[in-house]
């Protein structure tokens, strides 16, 4: 029998195949949804990582995990069409590296294009003859750890032996994103225009869980969107004039059913800028007392996120008659 391939943990890993949407992840203009963007990848981008890595059954033997650390999401607004089946393709990129510090981790970087066919209507009105558009960008950092070890002996420092890679430290420099990152608005936004906070204590649900044990990635940017939506609307700019076109989410903390937990935010202004573009820099923060919304270590955020908004250019499509 002959010895399996070793895999080069330099080269990059790529995949491609189809997924589908559904009628509940468009928006009214037909447009894929920001946070069905994990949802919709996933069936393709999952097996990529495995295939690059390791599966469900190798983290049950070792213990170790590729943990989600990073996430960016990004929409085109663009209306699709919906057909009976709602089919798209989706093609993956995934880098291995390790952080630039003198104590490096170990992360993969996965980049994930959603391609869709355009609409000129709902329901079946399809652009005929129109090739398919990019719909949605996803990029996702996994760092490698083992969750469940004593916390001085979680950190992966080097590709295990029997994961079949031929070095065990990779020679690709990848980001890793921190707080500052993620909380520091990009240029022109440098006018903070107002803040804003939770004035009660917040709960996450059983339903809000994934099979971690924690809360799904997902749940904290539907929190993240509904504050930002409150805050902009409250100073006038009105949701149905923009829509949340990036989010980029840090997660340095997980959070469980029942967490009592605040959120804050920031909104930033671009000098002279057009309504509709705004950026928010937001945190969720676990809180000591339910009863005490600012019970709260300001040092210590569960999850970072920045959601930038854009105009809406479209308005509902016309339904066929």
């Amino acid at each position: 029998m002959s010895e399996p391939l070793l895999k080069d943990p330099d080269q990059t890993v790529t995949g491609e195949g189809q997924s589908s949407y559904s009628f509940a992840d468009l928006t009214e203009t037909c447009a894929i949804k920001i946070n069905s963007l994990l949802r919709i990848c996933s069936p393709v981008h999952w097996p990529v990582f495995q295939r690059a890595m390791f599966d469900a059954a190798y983290r049950g033997r070792t213990g170790l995990a590729g943990i989600i650390s990073y996430t960016e999401l990004e929409v085109t607004d663009i209306p699709v069409a919906m057909p009976r089946e709602m089919t798209c393709d989706v093609k993956v990129k995934l880098d291995i590296g390790r952080s630039e510090d003198d104590d490096p981790r170990i992360i993969t970087r996965s980049t994930t294009d959603l391609y869709c066919l355009p609409s000129t209507g709902r329901f079946d009105q399809l652009d005929k003859g129109a090739a398919k558009v990019r719909s949605g960008t996803m990029i996702v950092d996994h760092i490698l750890t083992r969750p469940s070890a004593p916390p001085d002996q979680r950190r992966v420092r080097e590709l295990p032996a029997d994961l079949g890679f031929t070095k065990t430290m990779p020679g690709k420099i990848l980001p890793f994103v921190q707080s500052g990152d993620v909380l520091r608005p990009p240029e022109p936004y440098s006018n903070k225009a107002a803040s804003y906070a939770d004035n009660r204590a917040r709960f996450w649900s059983y339903n809000r869980t994934d099979p971690n044990d924690h809360v799904h990635a997902m749940e904290y940017v539907r929190a993240a969107e509904d504050l930002a939506t409150d805050a902009l609307g409250s100073m006038g700019d009105n949701p149905a004039n923009w829509y949340f076109q990036r989010i980029a989410i840090l997660y340095k903390r997980p959070m469980f059913t029942g967490n009592a937990h605040v959120r804050v935010c920031d909104i930033w202004k671009a000098p002279g800028g057009e309504p509709g573009r705004s950026v928010v820099t937001l945190q969720i923060f676990a809180i000591r007392d339910a009863a005490d919304p600012a019970s709260y270590d300001p040092a210590k955020p569960c999850v970072c996120v920045r959601l930038t908004t854009s105009p809406r250019a479209r308005q509902p499509l016309p339904v066929p008659s």
